[in-house]
This record gives C-alpha cells, sequence and structure tokens, in this order.
C-alpha cells in the first residue's frame, strides 16, 4: 500500500497529524460531497478549529482537499474528524434563471458565484433554452440541467470535486481500469427488481395543461408481464415533454440490475461517476461487462487498501 498523508492547515501552517486508526475516503454519484474521515491522536501540537482546510495523498496521487466539519472527543484524546469536499456548499438554496446556457456553462456560473475554481469541464453540447428554478440546492440545480441535457444527448455526466476544483466529466470520460472478478472480491450482493426504478408507461404533465402519456406498445409489452408500473413527472413545454417521456420508458422499462461489492482490493482512481469491469457468476446470469460505480467507500488500514462498492446499470442519470 502507498503512504498516506493527511495533513491539516491551521494557524497558517501545516499539521501532520498521528492517524492510528483507518482512514476512509467516501464519494457519492449524487446529491452529497466526498467525505473523508480518520482519527487523529491529540498531542501539544495539533490544534485545529472547524472549518480547516484538510488534504489527503496516497502516494503521490492528490485524492481529497475540503474542510472539517465535524469532530467528535474521546477521554483517550482522540478527535474523530469528519471532513467534506467543496461540494458540501451545493447544499445551499439559491434562485437561478439561465437562457441558452449548457450544463457546463451553468455549473460554471454557480461555481463562480459560490467562490470555488473549476476544472475540466466538459463541453455537455446542448444549449438549454430555458432554466428557471427557485428556492432548490444547488445540488438540485444541477442535476436537473445535466438531466435535461441527459435526456437530448444520451450522454451521462457528473459532477464532482476533483481536489478542490469542481469538474464535470461524461461517463466515458470517467472509465477506470479496474477489474473485478471472483478472486479480487471478497463477497457481493446482488439485487434484480422491477420494484423502485422499473417504469412502463411514463406520463409527463405539461405547464399549459397537456399531457403526454407513452407506454410500452411492443409485442412482447411489459405491461403484460409486469402490470402497470407509471411514473408521472412535468415539463414546461410539449416539446420537452415528448423527449423526456421517450428518455425516460426507454431507459426505466426494464428490469433494474444493482450490485454491491464488498472488501475488493483498493483501486484509488475508482471514485463515484467512473466505471469498473466485472466478470462475476451472479448466479441468473455471467457478468462480464463493466458496471457504474453510484458509491464507493475506500479505507486504508493497517496497510491494506480495500473498498466497498455500490454499482448499477447506469440507469440512475435518469431518476428524479
Amino acid at each position: 500500500m502507498e503512504k498516506c498523508t493527511i495533513l491539516i492547515l491551521a494557524g497558517g501552517y501545516a499539521q501532520e497529524p498521528v492517524v492510528p486508526d483507518g482512514i476512509q475516503w467516501r464519494t457519492k454519484r449524487k446529491g452529497e460531497p466526498s467525505c473523508l474521515t480518520f482519527t487523529a491522536i491529540k498531542d501539544d501540537l495539533l490544534s485545529f478549529p472547524e472549518g480547516a482546510e484538510v488534504t489527503f495523498q496516497y502516494g503521490d496521487k492528490k485524492v481529497f482537499s475540503g474542510y472539517v466539519f465535524e469532530k467528535h472527543r474521546n477521554k483517550d484524546h482522540h478527535i474523530e474528524v469528519t471532513c467534506y469536499d467543496r461540494t458540501r456548499y451545493f447544499k445551499n438554496k439559491e434562485n437561478y434563471v439561465f437562457t441558452g446556457l449548457r450544463a457546463d456553462q451553468i455549473i460554471s456560473r454557480i461555481a463562480a458565484d459560490l467562490g470555488i475554481r473549476v476544472g475540466h469541464l466538459t463541453n455537455t453540447g446542448y444549449a438549454i433554452p430555458k432554466f428557471a428554478k427557485a428556492d432548490c440546492t444547488i445540488w438540485d440545480i444541477i442535476k436537473e440541467a445535466l438531466d435535461l441535457t441527459t435526456m437530448v444527448t444520451g450522454v451521462p455526466y457528473t459532477v464532482y470535486d476533483d481536489y478542490g476544483s469542481i469538474c464535470l466529466k461524461s461517463m466515458e470520460e470517467m472509465m477506470s481500469d479496474c477489474y473485478i472478478d471472483q478472486d479480487v472480491a471478497e463477497d457481493f450482493d446482488y439485487t434484480t427488481s422491477i420494484d423502485e426504478c422499473t417504469y412502463n408507461q411514463i406520463v409527463v404533465k405539461v405547464d399549459d395543461g397537456d399531457t403526454i402519456v407513452v407506454e410500452d406498445t411492443s409485442e412482447n409489452s411489459t405491461l403484460t408481464q409486469w402490470g402497470l408500473l407509471q411514473y408521472v413527472t412535468d415539463a414546461k413545454n410539449a416539446e420537452n415533454a415528448r423527449v423526456k417521456a421517450n428518455a425516460l420508458l426507454k431507459m426505466h422499462n426494464q428490469v433494474s440490475r444493482s450490485l454491491a461489492i464488498n472488501g475488493a482490493f483498493g483501486n484509488i482512481e475508482v471514485r463515484a461517476g467512473s466505471s469498473v469491469f466485472l466478470h462475476l457468476n451472479l448466479g441468473d446470469k455471467e457478468m462480464n461487462q463493466s458496471m457504474l460505480v453510484e458509491e464507493v467507500t475506500h479505507t486504508f488500514d493497517k496497510g491494506h487498501h480495500y473498498m466497498d462498492l455500490t454499482l448499477t446499470d447506469g440507469r440512475g442519470f435518469y431518476i428524479e
């Protein structure tokens, strides 16, 4: 395992705390900042407040940059520290109106308003005609802009904090070289379902009072197999409603598959939004494909680096 280095920037200088137990770095693809947790031993030199900047490197790889949001102490003078990256401020609620801007331009504008620098922002290629959100979290504003883009272009994107810079990349750009098979995964939990995110009829209510309905009318319709599984949403106009309905039906009219992998060998390049290649016998099928990382927790402990992953088939890009 590479050397793990945590630095706490406080009082005008960098402190490297003694961290006796495991370090965890967790990323989720939607609606949450990445989180770094560790336990530091309090000594005469270590002193840092909430809001202090924290960085974490794994070997020469810059992994995490964020701020202390919570500290827990015990009688042994151990301090359990919880840090979040800059997307933690995406929980703030704001009002925005954008006209003719791409999703990457919207993200750039929001980052500038928050005083956060931007890194690589992929040109998403679609200018959203008009986009207005009131009293919504920044996470929700960005998610809707990306959902609208994906439904038009078919390209899914992930936004994240890359060591202090807000980045936006497509799913293809975030493909990793991580390979997982029976020898790499300690255990897995495989779920197939039509319960939560499977729909064979989409109803889109338009602001002008019109309603667009699309459903599975194929020869082997899932309506016959599963019964009516309906999803209701809204849109600003009929044109957007039709595009939205067709995209949602195409993506959700199938069995969903999710896979939890526990105790896999760690790969520091794997974060939420990236994909990993799987070769596993899951019982009902031989998995030999890439899957999307919805959530991953990296643990660095006693000279070992392992990770727990939650993987999906990618349809989460369209879940509202």
